[in-house]
């Protein structure tokens, strides 16, 4: 639900106008940045951004030590039997290189990053 900016009057003059905070954001960034989390102001730049950035849930993901590929396999909303089908590769060898049995060709970190809108660079 969208709020309304409320006018403050002071002798009948308009004083002062409060506002929606996500509208302060949009009109002083760098000052309501001072209000939010790191992770808040990155979610931010994300949903103003042109798609690229990787949400901070991701990236927590893989720093914690999760597999990138499955990780980024999952954001993306891919199961291993449809990556594995769009990268002309067994589900078993998508399971076995998320297990860490096996590392990817470099042919398939391409194919790979293609499928998952993503720099090869990003899975090693």
């Amino acid at each position: 639900m969208a709020s309304k900016p409320q006018i403050i009057f002071d002798g009948g003059r308009p004083a002062f106008a409060v506002i929606p905070f996500a509208d302060y954001l949009r009109l002083a960034p760098e000052m309501a940045e001072a209000y939010l989390s790191d992770e808040d102001i990155y979610d931010c730049a994300l949903a103003s951004d042109d798609g690229m950035r990787i949400p901070h849930a991701v990236v927590a993901r893989i720093v914690a030590g999760d597999n990138p590929i499955a990780v980024y396999r999952e954001w993306r909303g891919y199961s291993q039997r449809a990556l594995a089908k769009l990268t002309g590769v067994s589900p078993g060898y998508i399971s076995q290189i998320e297990r860490g049995r096996r590392q990817p060709s470099h042919k398939l970190r391409a194919q790979l990053a293609t499928v998952l809108d993503l720099d090869p660079g990003l899975f090693f």
